[in-house]
């Protein structure tokens, strides 16, 4: 199938259409991704800006805290029953203090 010369003078003049047309949509592809990362960049903005709802949240502040203070005292009890039981296992040491020591000066080395 060969071409005539007057198909190519119509392709020739709608080159320039068909080029103009693929970089429009080129153009509208960067466009839209350039958008879509605008939006992503904002909703991040929004999401770290935001104060989140507190969970659990009962009427009063002494129902609140006593949650907490009740883990706290708990983990004080262990603490100390742990430092109680290596204290009482160590044999308190014995520092002998010798009465010369910061008067005296070296000079010799």
């Amino acid at each position: 199938m060969s071409v005539s010369p007057l198909d190519m003078q119509i392709l020739y003049s709608n080159l320039k259409n068909v080029g103009q047309q693929q970089a429009a949509e080129r153009a509208s592809e960067l466009a839209q991704q350039h958008k879509q990362a605008d939006e992503s960049a904002k909703k991040a903005d929004e999401k770290d800006h935001r104060v989140g709802e507190a969970k659990d949240v009962e009427t009063g502040i002494d129902k609140v805290n006593d949650k907490d203070k009740k883990q706290d005292e708990q983990k004080g009890a262990k603490d100390k029953s742990q430092k109680d039981e290596a204290r009482d296992d160590k044999p308190e040491a014995e520092f002998f203090d010798d009465p010369d020591i910061g008067h005296n000066i070296d000079i010799s080395g």
